[in-house]
């Protein structure tokens, strides 16, 4: 009988900063029953793991990157650095079964497929002990779950990752031909791990999750559930705090008995004296019973007249030329609340926008809320449009406005503004989703109002951006308070500039 091919897999391990999984993902490894493989680590982390490393195993080769890269990048360059005919993906915090190699190059080279990998993943969810499914919504197409992937190395070369931090697989996986695709049978042979700072968020209220017995994964897992017990209870290694971590903020002052948390709005500003005295006017009318606004000004023309008309509010001056990310971390820094909203000096907020954000936090549903993007105003002109679910989720990081979230002071911990006066409510957003936050995204329904005035920190053409056909001109919202709407199409302030 002719023996079956068994060409070199190169098994490619991007790593940043997870000291306590990679030396669990190296014995993943050393264990596999196919025996032509190597183990490629690329590692762009603050520390690096080159000691957890076997170093008298030539079959495991590891490359410290120079500067940090995007996952994307870290994949192609070990692609680079590949001996293999075939490249699979080794992530470095999830379960791989013995025969995960074997069974993977059978599958791909009976079907002479370009890929092979699982459809649907289980996930482990350490911190809670369950189990989940996530089943890949049917978009017309194959699909393969980005972590499972096997393929050849032409495939790679033909149709290189992009350089994105999340969704790097996503894109590589959608250039493939679709009858090039494998999809994996018989029982898992890998199980994803959810940790709270995984790559990529996993939002288990979406209808795609499934919660399954626990003993599904456990069979699995065998002996090696000891490995993630241990996690749980702290007897595995813990990972090491990159220098670059905030330090803790300071616990904030309890809430009086039978009185809510107090919730912080921070506000950055600049030279926007007219929009200022609006945005006070709709915190002052919030339904919410306890809250502060802190406002943080590097403008020409300061505003401190306007904060100092009631005592909940605190002003704070900035050095000219701050970004509005080092505004809004400076905000936080001086926020007293156990909870922090980003209260944008230029758009119109209702009077129970606070109350609206803040329920899931309340009940323990969310570490953070955000509103849906829908309609905005262009002002002075009075015009108002409305944009498709494409557009918006284009415009918009997960769909909604940066400057609404609402999130849980213990956040902080987790990430800050980015040091930028563009996008940087967006960045803030991405890392709490990165770090493991639970984000709840709300259907606006007349809690906020986007002001688009000529002289935004952000520039795009209103009614065209991204896609012409995806807007439509609409008549004022009915929530929009009749003074408010004459407003917004008054002409404009004499000192608007961009914050």
């Amino acid at each position: 009988m002719r023996a079956r091919p068994t060409p070199l897999v190169s098994c490619i391990m991007p790593t940043r900063n997870r000291r306590r999984f990679v030396g669990q993902a190296v014995r993943y490894f050393l264990r596999q029953d196919y025996p032509a493989r190597e183990l490629v680590v690329v590692d762009d982390g603050d520390d690096s793991v080159a000691d957890l490393l076997p170093p008298d195993d030539p079959r495991i080769r590891y490359h410290r990157a120079r500067r940090r890269l995007p996952l994307g990048a870290k994949r192609n360059l070990a692609c680079e650095l590949a001996r293999g005919a075939l490249v699979a993906h080794w992530d470095d915090d999830d379960w791989m079964a013995p025969d995960r190699l074997s069974r993977q190059v059978e599958a791909l080279l009976a079907a002479g497929a370009d890929a092979c990998g699982h459809r649907h993943l289980l996930h482990y969810h350490l911190a809670a002990g369950e189990a989940w499914l996530y089943r890949y919504p049917d978009a017309g197409r194959p699909w393969l779950v980005g972590g499972t992937l096997l393929y050849r190395r032409e495939a790679w070369e033909a149709h290189r990752f992009p350089p994105l931090e999340v969704g790097e697989d996503t894109g590589f996986v959608r250039r493939l031909p679709p009858e090039r695709l494998c999809a994996l049978e018989g029982p898992p042979c890998y199980v994803a791990v959810i940790h709270g700072a995984n790559s990529s968020a996993k939002n288990l209220r979406d209808r795609h999750w499934e919660r399954r017995p626990l003993a599904e994964v456990g069979r699995l897992l065998g002996e090696d559930r000891a490995f993630y017990t241990a996690l749980r209870g702290g007897g595995a290694p813990r990972p090491v705090r990159a220098a670059a971590t905030p330090a803790p903020v300071p616990e904030a002052p309890a809430a009086p008995a039978g009185e809510p948390p107090l919730v912080s709005c921070i506000m950055p500003t600049a030279d926007r004296r007219p929009f200022v005295a609006r945005a006070i006017e709709y915190f002052l009318r919030q339904d919410y019973p306890n809250t502060e606004l802190v406002i943080v000004d590097d403008g020409a023309d300061a505003v401190a007249d306007l904060a100092a008309r009631d005592p909940r509010i605190t002003y704070l001056r900035a050095p000219r030329g701050t970004s509005i990310g080092a505004k809004r971390n400076a905000g936080c820094q001086a926020a007293r609340g156990e909870i922090v909203a980003c209260w944008d000096d230029d758009d119109w907020h209702a009077p129970d926008r606070l109350s609206y954000q803040a329920a899931p936090l309340l009940a323990g549903r969310a570490d953070a809320t955000a509103l849906e993007g829908t309609v905005l105003v262009e002002h002075p002109a009075g015009r108002f449009w409305a944009c498709s679910a494409r557009v918006r989720d284009t415009m918009f990081f997960y769909g909604v406005v940066g400057g609404t979230v609402v999130f849980h002071r213990r956040s902080l911990e987790r990430a800050r503004f980015p040091d930028a006066s563009l996008a940087e409510d967006a960045g803030f957003l991405r890392a709490l989703l990165r770090r493991g936050a639970r984000l709840e995204k709300l259907p606006n329904a007349g809690r906020f109002l986007y002001v688009r005035h000529g002289r935004n920190s952000w520039r795009f053409p209103e009614g065209r951006f991204v896609d012409a056909a995806g807007w439509r001109e609409v008549e004022p919202p009915a929530w929009l308070p009749a003074e408010d709407r004459a407003f917004y199409g008054r002409p404009a302030p004499a000192a608007v500039e961009a914050a």
